[in-house]
């Protein structure tokens, strides 16, 4: 029986910090959540509202639990060790059990080592996520359940996927003209360093690891260029990659690029651009897998626990949560009035996700968000400090060359001259033959 609802996240992803000690990388999302639903969910069922985030003294003992799945927490990549682990040792099961038994679980971007849990033990949540398609007027929120009622609830809110083309079409036309691009043109979106999506069998993709098929790729177009990710790295062998392979760097926007025509196909290993690219009738080819799996109105798909449902302003309307909680009979009100009204950007502008945003954004939506404009600029001299970056070890790589260029020039020609030279008027010197 349901006694509790805990709304909770991805407690188990680390921030590692410089002096070896880690935090709650989530802790903030689950605390903004938390924010926003408890009173709403207190209200409807009448039920403690409770939080589960990373806090060994008050809530939940992350080191711990590591060490219950005996994997020890050495840096970040110690939570892709665990983040799809399925068959727990029975003293980390039996922790998780205690935290979550009889509970209902709302959670933002619950990791399969939970959802995995909580299915095997009946015990029903929602995961929400930030939904891939983020050039409409507001971020959207991608809704999954393992309770099949839930689903199908929250499908009769999803949002019209003709909609994205709407959209995508009058960004086109506003941006269509900002991008100097080259005529069939093949563009390679980075990622960050450390992402889900990039998680394969306990590692995390990186991009050399596709050499051979951009290679490949590179070969069907007449131009590659490489679009960074704002917290994107680089490094001495990509560097090498990108000058060996005559690619391009670009700082343009990501849907300056998507709204050139010149632009025929995007490619990543697993990015979010993926899922927008077919709304501006890009082809796309992802190297990896994508991390999620969206419903369609054109397919209606039957429930399955792995599928996200494109939720808009409604996932904040006490009606919608009404009807979520009926479905498990936790409600205790009557049915509210959905007199509530939300502006463009609410949910973006709650959590400053703005991403590639800013050449469609409007500063009179958020004008509450102050260091928006100081966080775009950021982005931009970020991804202009990689450029140059790449830049320079191109230079200080043909620097080098030349140097050696020089050097035998200098061995092979210049002192053997000089050497006859000094011989014929009688003089033995040595040369260095080195700089």
């Amino acid at each position: 029986m349901i006694n509790k609802i805990i709304i909770s996240g991805d407690m188990l992803r680390p921030n590692c910090h410089s002096d070896g000690t880690f935090s709650g990388d989530q802790n903030k999302n689950i605390n903004n959540r938390y924010l926003i639903f408890q009173h709403l969910f207190a209200s409807i069922t009448r039920l403690p509202v409770e939080k589960c985030y990373w806090d060994p003294e008050n809530s939940f003992d992350t080191p711990h639990f590591y060490e219950l799945l005996n994997c020890p927490l050495v840096n970040e990549l110690s939570w892709f060790s665990i983040y799809e682990k399925e068959n727990l040792p029975e003293k980390a099961d039996a922790y998780l059990l205690r935290t979550f038994q009889n509970a209902f679980v709302v959670g933002f971007e619950i990791p399969p080592i939970l959802r995995n849990f909580f299915s095997r033990n009946n015990i029903p949540y929602v995961n929400l996520i930030d939904y891939p398609i983020r050039f409409l007027d507001d971020t959207l929120v991608g809704f999954s359940t393992n309770n099949s009622d839930i689903f199908n609830t929250a499908r009769t809110y999803e949002a019209e996927e003709e909609g994205f083309y709407i959209h995508a079409a009058l960004a086109k036309i506003k941006l269509q003209t900002h991008s100097i691009i080259e005529n069939d043109s093949v563009v390679f979106f980075g990622q960050t360093p450390i992402d889900l999506s990039l998680h394969k069998e306990g590692k995390c993709l990186q991009i050399l690891d596709f050499e051979n098929e951009i290679i490949n790729i590179a070969k069907n177009h007449k131009k590659v260029y490489f679009k960074m990710h704002p917290h994107g790295q680089t490094s001495e062998a990509l560097t090498s990659f990108i000058k060996n392979h005559n690619i391009e760097i670009t700082s343009y926007n990501a849907y300056e690029i998507l709204s050139n025509d010149n632009v025929k196909t995007v490619v990543s290993i697993s990015s979010s651009i993926l899922e927008e690219a077919k709304y501006f009738r890009k082809n796309s080819i992802c190297l990896h897998k994508m991390p999620h799996k969206y419903t369609s109105k054109k397919t209606l798909e039957s429930f399955n626990c792995l599928t996200h449902i494109p939720l808009g302003h409604d996932i904040l309307l006490p009606n919608f949560w009404y009807n979520i909680f009926q479905c498990l009979h936790l409600t205790k009100e009557n049915q509210f009035n959905n007199n509530l009204s939300f502006e463009p950007n609410t949910l973006r502008c709650s959590t400053a996700a703005f991403w590639g945003y800013d050449k469609l954004y409007k500063p009179s939506v958020c004008l509450h968000n102050l260091f928006h404009p100081i966080n775009i600029e950021t982005n931009r001299l970020n991804i202009e400090i990689n450029r140059l970056n790449i830049e320079i070890n191109k230079l200080n790589s043909e620097v080098d060359e030349y140097k050696k260029h020089c050097k035998k020039i200098y061995t092979r020609k210049i002192i053997p001259r000089l050497q006859r030279l000094f011989i014929r008027i009688g003089k033995q010197i040595s040369f260095k033959t080195h700089f």
